[in-house]
Formats: structure tokens, sequence, C-alpha cells
């Protein structure tokens, strides 16, 4: 079975690790499973704002945060230019003498927190190039009919702006306006960069404008760096924003399309009212219509206007490259399948060491989980194979399975070779003193 030789692996860990902790007289970790099950898991008794489950209690609040973006591509440089107006309110008991804001851009600068705490080359929240990240421009507080420039100061993804007066409590409002601009890096963390294809540029914008960081009743100003991950703590507002760019691209963007008389031809409307009233999935604009190059309003730009009610964040994407591929067809844009047998000597070539070439029965896999658990039990030491792994080794092994062939072939889509992102990891590891 597949599973035999993880389990193997796991095996002669389990055993190479004792056998190094006795050499080397190493004190015993002091994991106590005991503390992190303990019985009493909500030890606050809970108030006005939060029952003692966590749950929203009588005085419960949120602030919120509601958006006017405009923004514009220029595919030149590869470049996103506009301005954000947010709309901030207080709810909160307390008057709050200064806001926190996200600079999310900022990730791409060579110098950035995320930059440095990403151990390996090449991983998803690794750079390959970077950028001036978010430039800003200008900042301006709108409140009690005044604008005055901010008092702001910017470190790595935040930004804080240090206000006159206080924004009073119980549901004060004031305006943000920023104008600002970041190029788009080619190589971007997950959910942010662009691809160069033999029919032109995709374009995946995330991350695309300073957003309120959170203020509630737990922790106050939540005010962690964004490292590439964890940036989906925010506020909910009404997100009202443009994207100007050249005629021929096609924009997506989150939230509903406000003026598709203006930026599709009669035949994408037509396919858009169909739909809306439709529970199958309906190709609005496919490869046949971008091929014609006549689908969409004779101008040198276009905006798109959007609307997005009562949400944390939107995202957007524009595409001149969708002339591959068939209508209606789904494609997985997804590296190389490898089983377990696979891998494991894949990753001991690279490493240079032997792995395992035996299997062992099921049963005595059984019978090892048990003792591990025993030993963990008795010794406070953690399980390295538990039953509840081994029953999931066994069900998964058919279950995980996936075959990208189709988008290399019909899409042209290129992936990163499993054996570079090994190659990448382990030589970190070695480097790190941790081979």
């Amino acid at each position: 079975m597949k599973f035999y030789k993880a389990a193997l692996l796991l095996v002669l860990g389990i055993y190479a690790g004792e056998v190094k902790a006795q050499n080397a007289d190493q004190a015993a970790p002091k994991y106590d499973q005991h503390k992190v099950f303990n019985p009493i898991f909500y030890p606050e008794r809970g108030g006005e704002f939060r029952t003692a489950s966590g749950a929203p209690g009588p005085k419960y609040w949120q602030n919120r945060a509601d958006y006017k973006l405009d923004v514009t591509l220029d595919t030149a440089k590869h470049r996103v230019e506009g301005s954000t107006l947010i709309t901030y309110t207080n709810n909160s008991p307390d008057a709050l003498g200064f806001l926190w804001l996200q600079v999310d851009q900022n990730i791409y600068k060579e110098d950035s927190r995320a930059e440095a705490t990403s151990n390996v080359s090449g991983g998803r929240f690794a750079n390959k190039s970077y950028t001036k990240g978010a430039e800003i421009k200008s900042v301006y507080i709108i409140n009690k009919g005044k604008t005055l420039k901010a008092d702001y100061l910017i470190t790595d993804t935040r930004m804080q702006i240090k206000l006159k007066d206080s924004l009073r409590a119980a549901g004060s409002k004031l305006q943000i306006k920023i104008e600002y601009g970041f190029d788009i890096p080619e190589y971007g963390t997950d959910r942010m960069g662009r691809q160069h294809t033999k029919n032109g540029w995709i374009y995946e914008i995330a991350q695309w404008y300073p957003r309120m960081e959170v203020y509630d009743d737990v922790t106050g100003w939540n005010t962690i760096p964004y490292l590439g991950a964890s940036e989906f703590y925010l506020e909910y507002g009404n997100f009202d924003y443009t994207i100007t760019a050249p005629a021929s691209l096609v924009v997506a963007g989150s939230g509903e399309l406000l003026n598709p008389a203006e930026v599709l031809s009669p035949t994408s409307i037509n396919r858009l009212a169909e739909a809306r009233k439709s529970d199958k999935t309906v190709i609005i604009k496919d490869s046949t219509d971008i091929l014609r190059n006549n689908d969409y309003p004779k101008k040198p730009t276009l905006t798109w206007h959007f609307m997005c009610k009562n949400a944390r964040d939107v995202a957007w994407a524009l595409i001149a490259a969708a002339q591959n591929g068939r209508r209606g067809e789904r494609y997985l844009a997804a590296g190389r399948n490898l089983t377990m047998r696979q891998l494991i000597p894949l990753l001991g070539r690279i490493a240079g060491v032997q792995t395992p070439s035996r299997q062992l029965p099921l049963p005595a896999l059984y019978l090892l989980a048990a003792v591990q658990e025993t030993y963990a039990y008795l010794t406070g030491r953690p399980i390295l194979l538990s039953m509840a792994t081994l029953r999931l080794l066994i069900r998964e092994e058919h279950r995980t399975c996936f075959n990208h062939r189709k988008s290399e072939d019909e899409l042209g889509l290129s992936f990163r070779t499993l054996e570079q992102t090994l190659t990448d990891t382990v030589a970190w590891y070695q480097q790190h003193g941790r081979g």
C-alpha cells in the first residue's frame, strides 16, 4: 500500500531521534498534551460584548470600513495607480486617537519582513523580484467638513495615522483619502502577480489598496504585519470600485458589475442576462470571442464599475490571453501529482540519503501506533505515529489523485518542477545546519 513507505519512514525517524537524543544527552521537550487540551477551554466568564463561549454578547460591536476605489492599470508599465476614499465608523465604546491601516504591497520590497522570514526560495510567499512597494503620494483626513493632511508613519506593511482630534465612540465617522500607486510584480505571492503567455499578459490583483486594520474588544488594534498569509482579518463594509484598463482586456472583479452596457458587447450582455437566470455555468466571453478581436466597445480604454456589499475584501483580475481552452471546460492549475511511493525516493536522492525500500505489513503498523500512543501517554512526549494518523493514511490512500496534463496541453500552462522545489528546500535546511 502507498502509505507503507511513509509509515516506515516515520518509524525510522522515531528510533533515529531516540538514539540521537540519548547520545547528545538532550533534555526531554516540555510539551504537555494535558495543558494543550485543558478541559477549561474558555477561561473567561464573558461580559456585555462577548459571552463566555466567544459568541456576541448583548452589546457586541464591530467597527466598519466602506471603500470608494478608483484605479487605472498601465499595461506598458505593469502598474496600478489611483485613489481610495475610506469611510471609517467607530462603533466601539472607545475614543480612538490614532488609526492603523495595512499597506500590503510593501511585502514586495527587498527589505520587507516577509522577505526576511521566507525561509525557502521559490515558496508561496518568497519573492523572485522586488518592487518599491506601495508608493503613497498623499494621505488626507476628512472630518467635520475639514480636509487636513494626515500625520502618518509607515513601518513595513503597516501605516499609523495620528489624529489631531480623537474619533469619538459610539458611531462617529471620518474619511481617509489616499492617493497611491504600485508596480505589479511578475512573481507575486499566491494571489498577486502577473504571468506572460504567448497570447498576452494575465494579471491577478489582490492586496491592492490600503486597508483598515481591525479594532476589536479582544486585543484592540490588530497590527500583525503582513508576511504573505493571514491578512484576512478585516473590517466589513461596502466596496464601490472602478478599474480602468485597455479595452481589449477582460476584467473580472468581486461583487456585481454595475455597467455591463459600457464594457461588454451585445452578445456578452445577452449571455450575462442568461447567466442570472440559470443554475448552470454560462460562459460570458470565451476564446472565440477574443480571437475575433471585436467583442468589446471600440474605445482605447474601458472603466469597469463593481459593487460588493458587506464584504471584507475585494480582488480583480485582467485577462488578455484567453485564446486557449474550450468553452464550458474546467482546468486544474496545479503541479504534478506524486504518491508517497514516488515522493520518498525522490526526496532521498535530492537529500543524498538512503530511503526505505521495504514495506511494513498493516498489522505491524497498528502495533507500532499503539506502542507510540502508550509511550507518549507515559512520558508526555509527542506522538509521531498515532492511530488517527494511520487511519487517515489508509482512508486517503486512493483519494488524493489529480492530473494537470489537460491544463498543460490546452492552456499552455507550465509549473515549477517539484524536483527544483525540493532541491531548494533541502538546500535551505542544509545551509542552516538542519540537514
